[in-house]
This record gives structure tokens, sequence and C-alpha cells, in this order.
């Protein structure tokens, strides 16, 4: 199946500015007062971290906790760029809600057990026709299961938390929340809907509780970009050695390698900003 790149933050805030006019405008944000770029003006995880110094709930981070290298808030790891996603809270640049998800969150596990019994019963299906060849095997199977996951776990996505910003304020604002309380994923899944910051911790998620089964390859990371006064986002990169790496951003319906994903397509998920902030 194909995807095409639906740059909806690039169409919006940039309209048709060229890339050199882009690139401009991005590095005059991120100047520190030397003049040098601040690449971590660019990081919503810094920047939620930054603000959160002195919060009698953060803790910073220390080399004794490596799966927690943004600090941990309420106990929790600060999900960022790399970091596991299950049991962990994702913060934002600005205080909203504080997301948690969790690996025994019942809502979740029936959408596992939903897709890996769907994956199985097609698997069988096509190996009685003859579409399909493996071991019966743990191995055999394990393997076959595999292939294609990452689109799937995408497609899958898609239909768990359909993008809709309108819908998504909505059900936050009816949780009522004092700024950075914790609101579990499990309620924007009941309310099936999300934006891209929802659609990128499930996807990972599902992804981390699959690879605690033995059911994946590779490894899926959560990304996250901010561009000061313009756009926050979020999505996922999928890694498998030997292959080139696989940017999975369902609130952008895009699935693929950066060089489908044009120029503008690298200029979102480019969350170092490299290539354009080294037009000095």
């Amino acid at each position: 199946m194909e995807y095409e790149f639906n740059p909806r933050l690039v169409d919006e805030l940039f309209e048709r500015r060229t890339t050199q006019e882009i690139t401009d405008t991005i590095a005059g944000m991120g100047r520190s007062v030397d003049g040098s770029i601040d690449r971590s003006r660019f990081s919503n995880t810094a920047i939620a971290v930054e603000r959160l110094i002195g919060h009698k709930d953060y803790r910073q981070a220390h080399a004794s906790d490596p799966h927690a290298p943004y600090g941990r808030f309420r106990g929790r790891h600060i999900i960022g760029t790399g970091t596991r996603v299950l049991g962990g809270v994702y913060l934002g640049h600005r205080p909203r809600e504080a997301i948690t998800l969790n690996a025994s969150s019942p809502f979740l596990k029936s959408l596992l057990v939903a897709f890996v019994d769907d994956r199985l019963n097609l698997m069988r299906t096509k190996l009685l026709r003859g579409d399909l060849q493996f071991e019966t095997t743990h191995e055999g199977v394990a393997r076959a299961f595999v292939q294609d996951l990452p689109q799937d776990l995408f497609t899958l996505t898609m239909a768990c938390l359909p993008y809709d910003e309108r819908k998504t304020a909505e059900v936050f604002r009816a949780a009522k929340l004092e700024p950075d309380a914790e609101l579990s994923l499990d309620v924007y899944l009941e309310a099936k809907t999300g934006v891209c910051r929802h659609m990128v911790l499930f996807l990972v998620g599902v992804f981390e509780l699959l690879s605690k089964m033995g059911l994946t390859q590779g490894t899926m990371s959560v990304c996250r970009c901010y561009i000061p006064n313009l756009f926050s986002h979020a999505w996922a990169r999928f890694e498998l050695e030997g292959t080139e790496p696989i940017i999975l951003d369902p609130a952008q319906n895009f699935f693929g390698t950066l060089e489908k994903g044009g120029e503008m397509g690298k200029f979102v998920y480019d969350h170092e900003l490299a290539k354009f902030l080294s037009a000095e």
C-alpha cells in the first residue's frame, strides 16, 4: 500500500515559501545570545524539562537511571525522542495533559489481542491457500508475523485513533485537568480520537508490547520536534539493520523513507534539523 505525504503542518504554516526562506526562518528562531544555533530550542522534551526544574514532582536525569534520560515526573520516566513509551509520561513544552500509557491497560490489551488474533488468522488462511509459507513452529510463526508489521501497526493506529483536532480538544476539556495532571491514553482510545502525540504513543506502545512477546524485529521509537511559534509535532521512526529507516506519521498520513517524503517531508522529520540549520 502506498501512502502520500500529506504535509498539513508545512502547507498551513509556510504556504508557498521556498526551502531557503523556510531555512532562514527556522535558523533565525533558534539562535542563542551569541548568534549560534541552540538545538535544544527545537526539542519539545528539552523545553518541557526546562520548565519543570524546581517542580516538586520532577526528578532530574541521573546516570544511575538510564531509562529516564530526561528525568522523571511523579515517578514516571519522561517520554522523549528515543525513550520507551510504556510506563512513561508524555509532557508538552507548555503545560497540558500529562499522557500516560501502561502495559497493564485493559483497553490497550484488548486492542492488542484483537490485532494479534486477526493477524494470526490471516496468516493461517494464507498458509492454507498456499499464499504464504512458514514453518509451523514458534520461531517460524514469529518470523512470518513480523512481515510488514510496521505498516499494519500504522493502519491500526489510523483506525483506533482517527486524527481530529476538534474532538481531541473536547476530550481534553471534558477531563477538567490541572496543568500537567495525568490522563491515560485510554481516555482518547475510548473516544476514538487523537492528534499526533496520542497516535504516536499508541503506535510505539503497541510495538513495545509485541516486542515483549517476541513478535517484532528492529526498533521503533518516538520522535518529537518543536519549531518555536510555529508548530509542535510527533511521529515514529522504525529502524532495522540493513534497511533504510522508515518514518511512521499517522497524523500526516505518511509511511515511508525520508526520500519518499520529499523536501518538506525531510524538513518535518529531521528532528535534529541538521540539514536546514547548517545553512548559516
